[in-house]
């Protein structure tokens, strides 16, 4: 945990599992960028967003629930997550707060279509941590704005702790 925690690309357990290996480091030598975790019970939405930030070389990880999407993030060093509040088991404020213990650096974005039905779990994600949140459907301009700025906060932020170091 403390090396994924630092920075690790992923973790594996022993016995080692060969095919697993290979996918992680398929996964590191094809593609430099932002890993994002979708967490939405939406599944075409997943896949419509997942599609369009793979194009921009964005690596994506998909959870359909708040606990797929826990145990993901300990295998996964996620840089930015795009969480749906309304979700069953786990809503996402509670899969966020997972999620944060786990990975205390990970960005969130909230996405819903009931930001005024939810307004007060909204408020609460942000006062907690998270970025911002989006409304569905979602503004796919407004979504790059966003990942841009935080994967250029979170570059700057690297570099100042490299310079401490």
């Amino acid at each position: 945990r403390e090396a994924l925690y630092e920075g690790a690309f992923g973790a594996l357990n022993k016995p080692l599992n060969f095919d697993e290996l290979f996918d992680i480091i398929k996964e590191a030598t094809t593609t430099n960028g932002t890993m994002v975790l979708i967490t939405d019970d939406d599944e075409n939405l997943c896949d419509s967003i997942k599609n369009v930030l793979e194009e921009r070389n964005y690596r994506v990880k998909v959870a359909h629930d708040g606990k797929t999407a826990i145990e993901m993030t300990r295998k996964n060093n996620f840089d930015i997550m795009l969480i749906d509040l309304k979700m069953p088991v786990l809503n996402g404020l509670e899969t966020y707060l997972a999620v944060r213990e786990i990975r205390p650096n990970v960005v969130a974005i909230i996405i819903t279509g009931h930001a005024t039905d939810m307004n007060d779990m909204v408020q609460e994600t942000i006062l907690k941590g998270a970025y911002s949140c989006i409304e569905k459907p979602i503004n796919m301009d407004t979504l790059f704005s966003m990942l841009k700025v935080i994967k250029e906060q979170k570059i700057g932020v690297s570099a100042e702790n490299m310079v401490k170091d």
